[in-house]
């Protein structure tokens, strides 16, 4: 089970509370034969569900995602070429494992992409100074703010001031 950190990890976390899959599948409000797939990596969670599960558990998303991301990375049926290597992966100084950098990788299901792009934000150097201190819902919301196109930003701060005036 060493290629399946995200399951290893939940299983880790939901005996750690001395609960039933059951039990958190009523909190998730999904099947506990969904659940079950979570920790037997036959279902990969969604970035909600990641979500989710880490406000139940009360762990930083970033922590599932991480995991999701090196679940990705470690089911691909062959070594990405030295090309790839040096266009999308870096290599780490602890070990000979590589990390994704610049972007996802080409043909990577849509909801690793998104984690990758998230996690490639919050741990840009640019982005970390900025982000250091704000919860992590303030670093998703900026992660999502800075996607919008600039019309679309001020649409939703105006929303935002609307929706205040209003409480």
């Amino acid at each position: 089970m060493a290629n399946n950190l995200l399951p290893e990890k939940l299983r880790q976390l939901r005996k750690a509370k001395r609960l039933k899959q059951i039990d958190i599948a009523v909190e998730l409000d999904i099947e506990q034969s969904t659940y079950s797939g979570y920790e037997t990596g036959r279902h990969n969670p969604n970035p909600d569900m990641l979500y989710k599960i880490a406000g139940f558990y009360g762990i930083s998303v970033d922590v599932l995602m991480s995991l999701a991301a090196e679940n990705y990375k470690k089911e691909q049926p062959s070594e990405p070429s030295k090309k790839t290597k040096n266009r999308y992966l870096k290599k780490t100084d602890s070990d000979s494992q590589y990390m994704l950098s610049a972007g996802p990788l080409p043909g990577m299901p849509a909801q690793v992409k998104e984690l990758t792009e998230y996690l490639d934000y919050v741990n840009d150097p640019m982005h970390k100074t900025r982000l250091a201190g704000l919860s992590q819902k303030e670093t998703t919301m900026l992660y999502l703010f800075s996607h919008l196109n600039a019309v679309d930003q001020n649409d939703l701060i105006e929303f935002i001031k609307i929706r205040l005036s209003h409480n």
